[in-house]
């Protein structure tokens, strides 16, 4: 088992590469405010609250925990700040367990004129330069995975089929009305304990209901450009 400052020491590494492999690629790294008098825009992520009381806020100011630096870092592209990233603590309201935590460091960055196939790339070049070992990189859409897993387009499918392929794997569910809900029991239980076993999977091309912040794809409006990374069956990241 390895003592804290062994652990110490391979996060500051980790930091290290992940500075490095920007500055290998002009990426300009940036801080922005933690507080905002605005929370996120997504509405399946609940932000942390406090209250500011200085002299000018008699009553009190409330303000969010950022929940992403999302906003801000794009209020830095608006002003032509060219491509950036940011390491930042961020806090998120009701996730806690062994792979989440109220309180988390994450990695955001943002590339002028590239797509979402260009930052698939990209984020796979940054995960081995981390790990220091090469791996294959697989890409699959999320209608040929579920088609895969499946046997139906989750595009088209109703609510019928997915409860079917639940329970036919003795998944039981109560109270999901949304087709979103019953995708995401199906793609958290069934498919994602499979992805990134042999090296680091790409999922691409969501539901355009689960777009988020993303652009619905040109050529078909039904899905959104924008990905998932697993690895070990785990998601590493998303992007857009």
């Amino acid at each position: 088992m390895k003592s804290v400052r062994e652990k110490l020491q391979a996060r500051a590494g980790q930091l290290a590469d992940v500075r490095q492999f920007f500055l290998q690629r002009d990426v300009i790294e940036v801080c922005t405010p933690v507080l905002s008098r605005a929370s996120g825009t997504d509405p399946a992520i609940e932000p942390l609250q406090t209250c500011y009381t200085g002299p000018e806020y008699p009553s009190g100011l409330q303000l969010y925990l950022q929940t992403s630096p999302e906003l801000a870092m794009k209020r830095l592209l608006a002003m032509d700040s060219g491509s950036i990233y940011q390491i930042a603590p961020v806090f998120r309201d009701g996730e806690y367990g062994p792979r989440h935590n109220p309180e988390f460091t994450l990695l955001e960055w943002y590339r002028t004129d590239f797509d979402h196939h260009d930052l698939m790339d990209e984020v796979a070049e940054l995960v081995m330069a981390c790990l220091h070992a090469r791996l294959p990189v697989e890409k699959i859409s999320y209608v040929e995975l579920f088609l895969k897993a499946f046997g139906w387009n989750p595009l088209e499918a109703g609510i019928g089929e997915m409860k079917t392929a639940a329970v036919s794997r003795d998944i039981h569910a109560e109270g999901l009305e949304h087709r979103d809900q019953w995708l995401d029991l199906l793609m958290s239980m069934v498919i994602e304990p499979t992805l990134g076993r042999q090296g680091l999977t790409f999922v691409y091309d969501s539901p355009a209901s689960q777009a988020s912040l993303a652009r619905l794809n040109a050529s078909d409006p039904r899905v959104a450009s924008r990905f998932e990374l697993y690895y070990q069956g785990v998601e590493l990241a998303n992007g857009f």
